[in-house]
């Protein structure tokens, strides 16, 4: 296994064949899988709660992960894109290295915090209506 630290700081494993149990590169690899979930623990707290479905700023979103297994999430319009990468990086079945994307017209969705990039645009701002459908791309794929 290979293992990088990406600019936002979110460390991402690359999976190739071989190792034995006790290598180096699988000792360096468990210990990436824990800083990756005490990442996901702590970004899964700084998510906003879910607005209620009669709240008028609201936005509804279906997301389709790699696996097939779609979520459905609402947030309010005015809130940073980074909670909806936050969101999808802090469930179970989400790949570690992904990016998110419309389907028509097909567009990245610009949500990662980078260190370029801290506070990404709001949903309002990238100009998502009140229903969209996104689809989760694995990187590592």
């Amino acid at each position: 296994m290979l293992w990088h630290v990406s600019p936002t700081g979110y460390t991402h494993m690359s999976r190739l064949a071989g190792g034995s149990p006790l290598s180096p590169t699988n000792i360096a690899a468990t210990s990436v899988h824990k800083e990756l979930q005490r990442q996901k623990i702590e970004l899964a707290s700084q998510i906003p709660e879910e607005p209620p479905l009669e709240h008028p700023d609201t936005i509804r979103l279906m997301i389709k992960l790699p696996a097939g297994t779609r979520l459905e999430r609402r947030f309010k319009r005015e809130e940073s894109l980074k909670f909806l990468y936050h969101f999808v990086f802090c469930h179970p079945e989400s790949p570690d290295c992904f990016q998110i994307v419309t389907n028509f017209p097909r567009r990245v969705v610009p949500c990662e915090p980078t260190e370029n990039n801290p506070e990404p645009p709001s949903f309002s701002d990238f100009g998502f209506g009140k229903s969209e459908m996104l689809f989760v791309q694995d990187m590592d794929a």
